[in-house]
């Protein structure tokens, strides 16, 4: 069968379309191959893996010595204390894994967790539940299996065009979203999160902020006004959140 029929065949923008696209492309390959380092030549496997955690992890360094933190206002007086998690929530959240999804340094499928989830999620939801009411998250949880992969722009042996891409347990991903389904229906539910703020949000997506954009642009051209636009992007925002300031925001925020 010919790729023009094979991709004919899939619905535009699912899995099995990206699965040929990036194929046909020459993407998504694992390969890393000779890196360029300066005037270092790179070519084992093992110099590689050491140069990309050196990068990785400087990317990831933020020197926050003697930065006072912001005078930054409590925002509400309802505030998110102790929760509990059932094992009938911890059940429905392992039938929603994507069972193709990679495994972290457990080597613990998600179709392992999906076939025992009937025993394991009572023992979850207890782990989860001391976890929450001791303010603990286990060390073995944050450990992760980092994989270079490259951004598809520029040379392919400079390790700068390379980003990490961290391969977590999937049970502490579990965790992850009992905590953040509780926080995110506390922000939305005491009007906590700007009306404006379209990402990382349920039912809000980056054509709303075009619809927004057109019709302000209209409007201006309408009534006779020039339009500016400042777009900022930050390098390694997130490898480089500060961790202090995030509390601190969490905190005020209840």
């Amino acid at each position: 069968m010919s790729i023009q029929t094979k991709i004919g065949k899939e619905q535009i923008g699912s899995r099995e379309f990206w699965s040929i696209t990036n194929k046909v492309l020459g993407r998504g390959k694992s390969s890393v191959p000779t890196l360029i380092n300066g005037p270092e030549v790179i070519s084992s496997s093992v110099d590689k893996a050491e140069l990309f955690a050196k990068n990785f992890a400087s990317n990831s360094t933020l020197d926050d010595k003697g930065c006072a933190l912001p005078d930054y206002p409590t925002k509400t007086d309802k505030s998110l204390s102790n929760f509990t998690v059932s094992a009938k929530e911890v059940a429905k959240l392992i039938r929603a894994l994507d069972s193709t999804k990679a495994t972290g340094p457990d080597n613990i499928p998600v179709v392992v967790l999906k076939n025992i989830s009937p025993e394991l999620s009572p023992i979850l939801a207890k782990v989860f539940n001391k976890c929450i009411h001791q303010n603990c998250f286990p060390s073995s949880w944050k450990i992760s299996s980092v994989c270079p992969v490259y951004k598809n722009a520029g040379d392919r042996s400079s390790p700068s065009q390379y980003r990490p891409i961290s391969l977590l347990s999937i049970m502490s991903k579990l965790l992850e979203s009992v905590i953040n389904k509780r926080v995110t229906r506390h922000l939305t539910k005491n009007n906590l999160l700007c009306d404006e703020q379209y990402g990382f949000r349920s039912s809000r997506s980056t054509a709303d902020v075009l619809t927004v954009i057109t019709h302000r642009v209209s409007e201006a051209l309408d009534d006779g006004f020039m339009t500016r636009a400042v777009a900022l992007d930050i390098s390694k925002a997130f490898d480089k959140v500060w961790h202090r300031g995030l509390l601190l925001k969490l905190s005020k925020n209840g």
